[in-house]
């Protein structure tokens, strides 16, 4: 089946016959390729594309290969470029077709490299516009490699809307015109954007820039994987705070400072039990394969792993999670209990209608005894997903957040960034790279170096759901945040409309992004650490959202 996705090729051993949870840009099988290249001819310039030089690294070396095959070299022995479980997943063949595939697309032009992500410092992975010397099409290559063995455990090939290399499209004139976009989309949409600013508490505060149901709840997907990426960086970053109110309580220090609860390098083990359906790779591995918390909160993030996800969610408790979202979000009840993504499977792809009607009807509690009573032992019905071609329960069975609610997730984790670039023993144990890294892995949108210094992303998808938030830094040291969510119950997303406004969105921000006469201070470190916010949730009640829902436009400020 054709999955709804924007990607023309993921080769990261996650493709499936099936719908999945992954990123805004996430999975399509590879034999699908040859129907998603007409997305990116809309790219089009008029003006000669230059070759840039690649980095000296091993993510670089396999994407020149990658290159080399695109323009009409022999693949040679794959297991020499790519990991045993991508090739356990993805055939060698299969992996030559459709690099030879992209290639013919450029009409026998030699496909180069026009710009380089500059943003990223590190050697396991490259991000890399590349188009033929005529500019006619543009496509991003994002490479991940095997920090072990130097081998290709992620490859994937997207549109590219936008590089930096060349005059890039303007999207609309004004937030006003963006609002015009929005309102012609089937479904519901929940949009903002925001400035985000420090307060004189060292809390990340949101300053409004433009939203349009900012405060309506949607499906979300795969973008609740920022919740356990918070709740781990919490544990790993901040003092328990049993600890803290202990010492606070006997009016003396403690013999030695209090530790946090986990470190990045602490280790879990795979269990076939919490094996999910891809998007990832994980779930290739052997029972009792370890993993670091560090590793399988990149894959969580940078590939959507989703049997990482479930790892983590396992390791740090479902509630520990749920009180992370429950700090972030406003009306968090339709999240708890929080579902694993192959608890999510499970209840969408069942033919058991009584077992999901039951669910559905049952109390927070009973769905929680029931996730860890008769449904644990349930495996997603992999024939089911050979037919998920529609939108399935996405009201019911999903992970629900506004545009707002995101934004508020991407502040706490931008707070929990701060705190560990200045507390001099998490400065001293570089505990704020693992973090930093996996946010920035994958930044989503090709966007012009020039204009923005760094991306973070994280989005979700499956059929009638798209989503995807941006933490984003520009150029001239001012950051924001832009969340976009697209649902409808009846039909699939248009992918293709989608990522056009994603890149009208931020396009925007990079010309203005802040109402007339406000100015924003250059966020620093904040001088006490942000408090950790409870290991259990507190009993569930009904807060009010943090503002009213605005009317189905764009409201500039």
């Amino acid at each position: 089946m054709r999955h709804a996705s924007t990607t023309l090729l993921v080769l990261c051993a996650a493709s499936l016959e099936g719908s999945f949870v992954g990123s805004a840009v996430a999975l399509e099988p590879p034999k699908e390729l040859h129907e998603g290249l007409a997305l990116f001819e809309q790219s089009t310039r008029s003006s000669v594309q230059m070759e840039v030089a690649l980095p000296e690294s091993i993510s670089a070396t396999r994407l020149r290969h990658v290159l080399d095959v695109i323009n009409g070299a022999d693949l040679g022995d794959a297991t020499k470029t790519f990991t045993p479980d991508f090739l356990e997943y993805i055939s060698a063949e299969e992996i030559a077709t459709e690099l030879a595939s992209v290639g013919t697309s450029f009409d026998g032009e030699k496909v180069i490299v026009v710009e380089v992500d500059s943003r990223e410092e590190r050697p396991d992975t490259i991000t890399a516009t590349v188009s033929s010397r005529r500019g006619r099409a543009f496509l991003t290559i994002f490479v991940l490699v095997n920090e072990d063995t130097g081998l290709v455990s992620a490859l994937r090939i997207d549109p590219a809307g936008n590089p930096g290399g060349g005059p890039a499209p303007r999207g609309p004139a004004s937030w006003g015109d963006f609002a015009g976009e929005l309102d012609d989309l089937p479904g519901e949409v929940s949009f903002g954007a925001w400035a985000l600013v420090q307060s004189e508490g060292g809390t990340q505060e949101l300053l409004p820039v433009a939203g349009q149901n900012e405060h309506r709840a949607l499906a979300i997907g795969s973008s609740f994987k920022l919740w356990v990426l918070g709740a781990l960086a919490e544990e790993v970053l901040l003092t328990p705070k049993e600890d803290a109110a202990q010492e606070a309580a006997t009016d003396q220090p403690s013999a030695a400072p209090a530790k946090p609860a986990r470190a990045w390098t602490e280790t879990l083990s795979v269990r076939d039990a919490l094996k999910s359906l891809p998007s990832g790779t994980l779930q290739l591995r052997e029972e009792g394969t370890t993993i670091s918390l560090a590793q399988a909160s990149m894959q969580m993030i940078s590939i959507s792993d989703n049997t990482a996800t479930d790892h983590l969610l396992h390791t740090l408790g479902r509630q520990r999670v749920e009180a992370f979202m429950t700090s972030v979000v406003a009306v968090p009840e339709r999240n708890v209990p929080l579902l694993s993504t192959r608890e999510a499977f499970v209840l969408k792809l069942s033919s058991d209608d009584a077992l999901l009607e039951r669910f559905l009807a049952s109390s927070a509690d009973e769905r929680r005894g029931m996730l860890e009573g008769e449904l644990a032992s349930m495996k997603p019905d992999l024939a089911s997903a050979g037919d998920w071609d529609s939108p399935r329960l996405i009201e019911q069975v999903e992970w629900f957040a506004s545009a707002h609610d995101c934004a508020r997730t991407l502040a706490r984790l931008r707070e929990l960034e701060l705190w560990a670039q200045r507390d001099p023993a998490l400065v001293q144990a570089g505990a704020a790279k693992p973090l930093s890294d996996a946010l920035r892995a994958n930044p989503g949108l090709s966007l012009d170096a020039k204009v923005w210094k760094s991306a973070a992303f994280k989005g979700g998808s499956e059929p009638g759901v798209l989503h995807s938030c941006w933490l984003l830094e520009r150029a001239d040291g001012k950051w924001f945040v832009f969340s976009l969510g697209w649902n409808n119950t009846k039909e699939l997303i248009d992918q293709e409309a989608f990522l056009r406004l994603a890149y009208q969105g931020v396009d925007l921000l990079s010309r203005d992004g802040l109402a007339e006469g406000q100015t924003l201070p250059a966020a620093t470190p904040p001088a006490q650490a942000p408090e950790r916010v409870p290991t259990r949730p507190e009993p569930a009640t009904t807060p009010e959202p943090t503002g009213k829902p605005t009317t189905p436009a764009v409201r500039p400020t």
